[in-house]
């Protein structure tokens, strides 16, 4: 596998443990029926991540893989777009500015996996 593919292996992996680990140790923090929507998005997403994650060292080139990946790459793109602004409507400037740096590795993880072989 090459190293871009590891990099989104490693995104993917990052993720798929991340995530569901945030929310997890931030669970009582959760008081709205927007957020523990947005919750269980996110839940979703770090889910498919892992899957996708786990799938990429397995065979990085099986289409399920590939699919799964782009998929999971997919939803954590529109998360990061989208999560900063029910931060800031929630007056949580600090969180909402925290998505700027994820976007890029996010980014950059998308495009190698649009440009990787396959």
């Amino acid at each position: 596998m090459s190293a871009g593919l590891w990099y989104v292996a490693v995104v993917c992996l990052g993720g798929g443990v991340g995530i569901p680990a945030y929310w997890l140790a931030a669970a009582g923090t959760v008081d709205d029926a927007e957020m523990r929507f947005h919750v269980a998005a996110e839940v979703v997403t770090g889910l498919v991540l892992l899957a996708a994650g786990i799938g990429m060292v397995v065979d990085h080139r099986a289409r399920w893989s590939v699919a799964l990946s782009s998929l999971g790459l997919g939803l954590l793109l529109y998360a990061v777009i989208a999560s900063p602004g029910l931060y800031a409507a929630r007056g949580e400037r600090r969180m909402a500015l925290m998505f700027a740096p994820l976007a890029v590795f996010v980014g950059a993880a998308v495009i190698l996996r649009l440009v990787a072989e396959r």
